[in-house]
């Protein structure tokens, strides 16, 4: 193998086409484990969550980091699986909102209070949470 030149611009096209390859083949690993997972907690409906595939669109750059995206994918599973609108964001979606604006300016305690439930609802298993004993 040859070792592409740090200021070649074919290299730097190449690597970021296979980087960007990489992260949506391992969203698509995800995505079918949710389903899977999904169709253990909702057995009768597992069909339906089976073709439910398309929902499962990465709606934020943070997605591409696991526990996100998979959070994302679990929630929408379970509102389909239990006939709750998908359309409204979730939890996962409106944390990477928040996220964003809080780089821009500080965030209100409003919605900082918000953005600690959502992440609570959204992450139970991530340090941040009160479950965690953080």
């Amino acid at each position: 193998m040859v070792k592409a030149r740090k200021n070649d611009p074919l290299s730097a096209i190449l690597q970021e086409s296979t980087d960007l390859i990489g992260t949506t083949l391992e969203q698509l690993e995800w995505a079918e484990s949710e389903i899977d997972a999904a169709s253990i907690r909702h057995p009768a409906q597992s069909d339906l969550l089976y073709h439910g595939f398309r929902l499962l669109n990465p709606t934020h750059r943070l997605m591409a980091t696991e526990f996100v995206g998979r959070s994302h994918n679990r929630e929408l599973l379970d509102r389909l699986a239990t006939g709750m609108d998908t359309r409204p964001g979730t939890a996962a979606e409106i944390c990477c909102a928040l996220c964003e604006a809080s780089l821009v300016a500080p965030l209100s305690s409003t919605a900082a209070g918000l953005y600690f439930r959502m992440w609570e609802s959204a992450f139970p298993d991530i340090p941040g949470s009160s479950q965690s004993g953080v």
